[in-house]
């Protein structure tokens, strides 16, 4: 089935996908904005039978540039029908992939999210970065989002191959839902 994916959970670094005939194609972008609509067009053509969306955890933007997006393309590009658009949480694609890991999500409010399969927490920006600097990182996977620098240091302590967003979305499809609550998206501010 042709797939549309779009993930902009950060708004400023998105990605979007297309599945067609065994072949996965993806582009990055700067600005999803301004630059969203470009790439849909460059990779699909218009020619696409479902939209698979990353409902968030995310920017409150981009989270609704790319639900606006999705929901747009569905209606605009459909004559009777709609396009199905299903979402997909972040959550869930790294947890499929990494059920042992530790996700740390930057809020932008001097507030991190702590997460693993089983609990979650919020902390203060300084008790984070201390944790990461003084623990042994090798003991436990751990995946940062929206902090660049952060995930740069696990690499180099790691030397981790995280696969982008676009890519576990693709791999893990089969955990889309229907539940469009999302013109109004999930974020944690």
């Amino acid at each position: 089935m042709k797939t549309l994916f779009i993930e902009t959970h950060c708004s400023k670094n998105f990605t979007i996908g297309y599945w067609n005939d065994n072949e996965f194609l993806s582009e990055k972008g700067n600005d999803a904005a301004t630059e969203i609509i470009f790439l849909i067009e460059k990779l699909t053509k218009k020619n696409f039978e479902q939209i698979i969306f990353l409902k968030g955890p995310g920017s409150l933007t981009g989270l609704k540039i790319g639900g606006s997006h999705a929901l747009g393309l569905s209606i605009g590009l459909s004559v009777g029908l709609k396009t199905p658009v299903y979402a997909l949480s972040l959550y869930d694609l790294i947890f499929a992939k990494y059920p042992e890991c530790i996700f740390y999500f930057y809020t932008g409010t001097k507030k991190w999210v702590v997460k693993t399969l089983q609990s979650e927490k919020i902390q203060e920006i300084a008790a984070i970065e201390e944790n990461l600097e003084q623990n042994n990182l090798s003991r436990t996977l751990k995946w940062i989002s929206n902090e660049p620098s952060k995930l740069d240091f696990l690499n180099q302590e790691q030397k981790i191959e995280y696969p982008s967003i676009i890519h576990l979305m693709h791999e893990f499809q089969n955990l889309k839902s229907e539940n469009l609550d999302l013109i109004y998206p999930v974020t944690l501010f």
